[in-house]
């Protein structure tokens, strides 16, 4: 290699770097304070993604229930339990403490839901505590166990979005907000299908939503802005709260809640890991 061609090189290099920390370029414009921006959220409809298997993603709902009950939400529409289980959910939302145990057992016994009950008992004992009404939202213990998976999440999703249309065709000024997978939360390419909030948005789509995925992410991008965000000391920024980063590009999701730690740890799925 020349010099020339080693200068041509170095240039390129150069303004490829440029870019780069440019797209992935950090302020605290863009990483805020989730008590000071959740309350400045004007959808009528929020969708919250989690990761079944982390706390933090029922962690975060339990603790801002009070603000989003002060924003007019009081409805709550959940992947945990079923559709087919909402007269138990009827029941449990005109008395959470007689019909706690009823709730339970629809989303809390072997086989059922696959999930650490515990978190999710927390989450629906504070849904009940603030008078929001639960609704069940997935199907899947009437899907065969050896069914391929792409066809399954397809029906979830669809029997999701038919169950949620039916509702607010019926309620069609309540605010509501979906807690589910985050792989039934965003315009997910990777579905061979449409998720349940793409077909939420293309048949609402006169309606503002947003969507949020809380403390699980899968993309270099955003390991590297956790990175960055630690930079910024989010114990000064966010003192006793979550941090909220609102993406400075086109993004998948709206905002990112993340833990007030400085642990901010790339972390990446394994790229054949089971939708959720």
């Amino acid at each position: 290699m020349n010099i020339v061609e080693d200068f041509i090189l170095f240039v390129f290099t150069l303004i490829l770097m440029t870019i780069l920390n440019s797209k992935f370029a950090l302020s605290s414009e863009n990483v805020l304070c989730a008590k000071d921006q959740i309350p400045e959220i004007k959808s009528q409809y929020i969708f919250i993604g989690e990761d079944h298997r982390d706390y933090k993603s029922k962690q975060f709902i339990v603790d801002y229930l009070p603000v989003l009950k002060a924003m007019g939400f009081k409805t709550i529409f959940v992947e945990y339990i079923e559709s087919y289980d909402q007269k138990d959910l009827d029941l449990y939302n005109t008395d959470p403490i007689t019909y706690r145990e009823q709730a339970f057992r629809t989303y809390g016994l072997p086989g059922d839901w696959g999930y650490d009950p515990i978190d999710y008992l927390r989450l629906t004992d504070a849904i009940g505590f603030y008078d929001f009404d639960v609704f069940g939202l997935d199907r899947r213990s009437d899907l065969r166990f050896n069914m391929d998976e792409d066809l399954k999440m397809a029906i979830r999703d669809r029997h999701m979005f038919n169950v949620v249309r039916d509702h607010i065709s019926k309620h069609p000024f309540e605010k509501i907000i979906f807690f589910n997978g985050s792989s039934h939360s965003f315009l997910n390419s990777k579905l061979p299908e449409p998720s349940f909030y793409q077909l939420f948005k293309e048949h609402f789509r006169f309606f503002k939503t947003t969507n949020i995925k809380v403390d699980y992410f899968n993309y270099d991008s955003l390991s590297r802005e956790r990175i960055q965000i630690s930079k910024l000391n989010p114990k000064i920024l966010c003192p006793k709260d979550y941090i909220l980063f609102s993406p400075s590009l086109n993004s998948e999701f709206d905002f990112y809640i993340f833990e007030n730690t400085l642990d901010f740890l790339p972390i990446i799925d394994h790229p054949n890991s089971v939708p959720i």
